[in-house]
């Protein structure tokens, strides 16, 4: 026993050495023995890949404003609280010196780094079973994968870094958004490779196969490759381990529905951001009026995924995904990161766009279905709509995927026009960190706009 937790404790000391040092300011490794001895065994091998996942949860690592910042950019969310940082993204007026923009940027980073060194570190490792090795190697390309799938399409072109040497590390410029892309799927089809359909942990907290997959499918759906979109949700949506679950059990903790999920111990997952602390004030972050007047009569994600409180006669309503606003100990909620719903709404556009309107239909009707709504029977133009209505319905505060629907599909300037004053076509990407850009001269130009 002694052992073994003397193994976890390096394993944490050879992730967390890096964790308060910015992006591009990452001193000379000092871990040489530690990573020496960390990959000597299995357990010890583990331990420091679950490090990875605890990093993406870490309340310091800003990751959870990910989610809130991206929908107060797009139609989604109101704001009204008085944190100019978060004033800023409602109103589209983002400055380079905006905190929550450093600290997400440093955050994928970070994870990044620590991806990087356990690839580093696994390569070496002769004492840790093949198997396993090949199974932990999956599940950390793939997390690389996701951090470089939000960073390339929140800024557009950044940093490439696959390695942990920091001398060329402080020193790496903008990579073109296409070959960030291409590495992002480099990643993921190896670790599609490496991993199978069967999950390491419980809970579904850790990667196996259909969430390389559904990772696979959104990357796809982002750059519009329909075919490829197709083949991988449908890879998901037949696997007869998943299912569309009615409304009121999508974010427990045991749902079929869940491909993905972090498991925030000992603390709520995104209750608390949403749920105001009384019943007679205004929440800090409510729903867009048309939004919430959108879901016909009937629907049961408008009584169960939403929550009013009534000030001076007027409704506002809040996101009520989550229902565990303190404490989660024992454990009933986790952040879903992936679910089954995802992946039938891509395969309905991708199929659309094919020209197979009947699998569309059929597709976009199964998750109507499944929230007590009837079947719509509509084609073409008029199925892509609503398809796009549906997907705004069913995913709303859940990472940022209007803001990246708005943008993926061109009608950003349109929608946000309408809805923003002031809006401007360049604030669809969010400025470098100035303090990155200081520290680093080769990460140039700003985007347009800042």
């Amino acid at each position: 026993m002694k052992k073994a937790i003397y193994f976890y404790m390096l394993a944490l000391v050879a992730l967390w050495l890096p964790a308060g040092c910015d992006f591009l300011e990452i001193p000379a490794p000092k871990d040489q023995l530690v990573r020496s001895n960390v990959y000597t065994s299995d357990q010890s091998a583990t331990a420091v890949v679950s490090g990875i996942y605890n990093g993406l949860i870490d309340a310091s690592g800003q990751l959870g404003n990910l989610g809130i910042a991206a929908e107060l950019c797009a139609d989604q969310l109101v704001y009204a609280g008085n944190d100019n940082g978060l004033m800023q993204f409602f109103e589209n007026s983002i400055d380079e010196t905006n905190g929550y923009i450093h600290n997400l940027w440093t955050a994928f980073y970070r994870n990044i780094y620590r991806c990087n060194a356990v690839l580093e570190g696994l390569a070496d490792a002769g004492e840790i079973s093949p198997p396993l090795q090949s199974r932990l190697v999956g599940e950390v390309l793939a997390i690389r994968a996701f951090c470089y799938f939000y960073l390339t399409n929140l800024w557009g072109d950044v940093p490439l870094v696959t390695h942990t040497d920091y001398r060329t590390n402080q020193r790496v410029g903008r990579t073109p958004a296409a070959t960030v892309r291409e590495a992002i799927l480099a990643d993921l089809l190896k670790a599609d490779e490496l991993l199978s359909g069967d999950y390491p942990s419980a809970n579904r907290a850790r990667i196996n196969r259909s969430a390389v997959q559904g990772l696979l499918a959104r990357v796809y759906w982002v750059s519009s490759d329909w075919q490829r979109a197709e083949a991988a949700a449908s890879a998901v949506i037949d696997d007869p381990a998943y299912v569309l679950e009615a409304p009121a059990a999508t974010f427990s903790l045991g749902s079929r529905e869940t491909i993905w999920q972090l498991l925030p111990y000992n603390f709520p997952a995104q209750a608390p951001t949403y749920i105001p602390g009384r019943q007679d004030i205004i929440p800090t972050f409510y729903l867009a009026p048309d939004g919430v007047g959108a879901f016909p009569a009937g629907d049961e994600r408008r009584r169960e995924w939403m929550a009013a409180n009534v000030v001076g006669e007027v409704e506002y309503t809040y996101p009520h995904k989550y229902k565990v606003a303190s404490g989660n100990n024992p454990v009933t909620e986790g952040l879903v990161v992936l679910r089954l719903a995802e992946p039938y709404l891509i395969r309905a556009e991708a199929r659309a766009m094919l020209g197979d309107d009947e699998g569309a239909l059929a597709d976009l009707n199964a998750v109507r279905q499944r929230a007590g709504l009837d079947g719509l029977d509509v084609q073409e133009e008029a199925l892509l709509q609503a398809i796009a209505a549906e997907r705004r319905s069913e995913f709303f505060t859940e990472w940022g995927l209007r803001w990246l629907d708005l943008k993926r599909s061109g009608t950003i300037d349109e929608v946000l026009t309408a809805v923003k004053p002031g809006w401007q076509p360049t604030d669809a990407w969010w400025p470098l960190p100035l303090n990155e850009r200081q520290r680093n001269p080769e990460l140039v130009p700003q985007n347009d706009g800042y």
